[in-house]
């Protein structure tokens, strides 16, 4: 019992040194393991600055990296944290192609600003009141937040840059109650217009933080002009580019929120702007006294603004990062905050298990791929088991409408008449929930990630794969009909085939129609195999192992792995995989009733 107690006031004890190392363990840890592609092509894209093309810095890299979908900050920023890199001549030009080092420098520069954006919590939280050592641990929590530490240091993204200027500018909007200066207001603007030329959500938040307190209009339009001017300098010097054009103001994803909207029948109205637009309204008529009071409203909008750019809309991971800050600080002043705590693992595991669903073979295991285990990583990484097939729940309309519910009861929930009266009121007996959420809510992605790898280790070796090492399916070759035949030419180096396995598509459904396949020897037409597949067992986007006895071949010699189906209809079939057009091989391409393609069949032959 003793024993009990005793461990019972440990994981309680308030925020110590040791919650700092195993924070940096963890991170550390993520970092150098999981890694995402965007990165390389952000940070290799800065060099064209370091090679002296500034004006033409779009039209450069339009060549070299296919364009660039960012205003400039983003790579300024990078170009100046790769000096080192260029000057040991480790990046001469903007490649995709960078050493594993250069690729950990990158990723270093956005980890420092999440680092440094976790002290500007503390001092916002400071010039709220909430006392020296309730602050550290709202900045711990922030550290800890499974969804930020994801963005971070397992996607590996820069979203960081906009949340730290956006902090900036938070804590000079408070600093301006304790010392009403021009220059707080200034600094308040400026950094809110810096973080605007990094990602557009800062504007979101900006509008209702100054409605909040601002309720001259004339006032508004000249903050607001103030506030768009780093914007517009960045886009006055480049939007003569056509490549700039193309590439930033063409960007496709910041029209987003205008999905969700109403049909009125004459045009589409937008839900998100008409729902954002009251909540600045709402922000402009609410009157308020004390700085807490700001603070309390300011958060409960900032969390309400959230769940409609990530509730109602299509969003990328890394962008969740945005949102971490206001789950924070409106968590660490409510009278609920272990249920904020615990409902933030709950929120990971939701998430997690839709972003592996819609990114497949992209944001899941694949994330290996440019880590440091990178060069032990087999082919056959998410062939035999993806981190969607491990979680249960697969269904991503189900997933998304559970995910966008629980955004709106966290911003609902954060009205200010759930808050403390006093800010200060102590967090120490909340530490174990924290730590456990920190520890579990990571664990929510790198277990299933390191199953798949396992798995993936353990497997025996390809021996032809058609889409190569981690190339994702292009498209489906369209539903196996009665009188078609669907066949995969491809050659092996071994005498023995061990398993075969396909990716298929089922259109969402259970199929129970016949599906056959045979491997025939291209030479002589010999058929040397045949087998009936199961078609009602087959998951939907999944390689499915269609045999695992062992099949004698000839190691170089030409084979077809063929499919046909006898009374397969439009409601009751199955479809296959297939790659890029052009990735087709003298040895390995597809047949689509009797006519060579240029792709090949989603086939693993192990």
């Amino acid at each position: 019992m003793n024993h009990k107690l005793k461990r019972i006031s440990i994981a309680e004890k308030p925020l110590t040194i040791w919650d700092y190392v195993i924070f940096f363990v963890l991170a550390g840890f993520c970092f150098l393991t999981f890694q995402q592609s965007d990165l390389i092509h952000t940070g290799s894209s800065s060099i064209a600055y370091l090679n002296g093309h500034f004006l033409d810095f779009y039209d450069y890299n339009a060549e070299y990296m296919g364009g660039n979908s960012y205003m400039p900050s983003s790579y300024i920023l990078f170009a100046i944290w790769n000096i080192p890199l260029k000057l040991f001549g480790m990046l001469p030009v903007p490649s995709m192609e960078v050493p594993y080092v250069a690729l950990m420098w990158y990723k270093a520069l956005p980890s420092l600003f999440y680092v440094i954006s976790a002290f500007l919590i503390y001092k916002i939280a400071m010039e709220l009141g909430f006392g020296s050592k309730k602050a550290k641990i709202c900045a711990f929590v922030f550290l800890g937040t499974p969804i930020g530490f994801f963005s971070q240091f397992i996607f590996g993204q820069y979203d960081i840059f906009t949340v730290f200027f956006m902090l900036l500018g938070i804590y000079f909007y408070f600093k301006h109650f304790r010392e009403p200066k021009l220059k707080n207001l200034l600094l308040f603007i400026l950094f809110f217009g810096i973080s605007f030329t990094f990602k557009y959500f800062s504007l979101l938040i900006f509008i209702p933080l100054l409605l909040l307190r601002e309720k001259r209009i004339w006032r508004i339009l000249w903050n607001l002009a103030l506030v768009a001017i780093p914007y517009a300098l960045e886009l006055l010097i480049y939007y003569p580019s056509s490549a700039f054009q193309d590439g930033v103001l063409g960007f496709g994803a910041t029209g987003y929120i205008f999905n969700a909207s109403i049909d009125t029948g004459f045009q589409h109205i937008s839900l998100i702007v008409i729902l954002w637009l009251a909540i600045c309204a709402w922000a402009y008529f609410k009157d308020l006294d004390s700085k807490e009071d700001y603070a309390r409203w300011f958060l409960y909008f900032a969390n309400l603004t959230m769940f409609l750019v990530f509730g109602l809309s299509m969003w990328h991971p890394q962008w969740l990062l945005m949102a971490v800050p206001f789950w924070v600080m409106g968590a660490c002043i409510n009278k609920k905050f272990h249920i904020f705590m615990a409902v933030d693992i709950l929120l990971m595991l939701v998430f997690v298990m839709f972003t592996v669903n819609f990114w497949v073979k992209h944001v899941d295991q694949h994330l290996f791929i440019f880590g440091i285990f990178q060069n032990i990583v087999p082919e056959a990484l998410g062939r035999k088991v993806m981190m969607k097939d491990i979680f249960i729940i697969q269904n991503r309309d189900m997933l998304m409408s559970a995910f966008s519910g629980i955004l709106l009861a966290i911003g609902l929930f954060k009205h200010p008449k759930f808050t403390q009266a006093d800010f200060t009121e102590s967090l120490d007996k909340h530490m174990a929930l924290i730590r456990t959420r920190m520890i579990l809510g990571v664990s929510i992605f790198v277990i299933p990630a390191f199953l798949c790898l396992f798995v993936a280790l353990g497997s025996p070796a390809l021996a032809f794969s058609g889409t190569g090492y981690s190339s994702s399916p292009a498209d489906i070759i369209g539903p196996v009909y009665p009188g078609q035949e669907v066949s995969q030419v491809f050659s092996v180096d071994k005498d023995t085939i061990n398993e075969i396995s396909v990716q298929f598509g089922t259109y969402g459904r259970v199929n129970t129609s016949s599906l056959t396949m045979e491997i025939e020897d291209v030479e002589t037409g010999k058929i040397i195999y045949s087998t009936q597949i199961n078609v009602s067992k087959i998951k939907d986007n999944s390689y499915t192992k269609l045999s695992s006895e062992p099949i004698t071949v000839e190691p170089g010699k030409l084979y077809s792995l063929n499919f046909f189906s006898e009374d397969s209809d439009m409601e009751n079939c199955v479809t296959i995989y297939r790659t890029l057009d052009t990735s087709a091989a003298p040895d390995g391409y597809a047949i689509v009733d009797g006519s060579k393609q240029l792709y090949n069949l989603c086939v693993d032959i192990y």
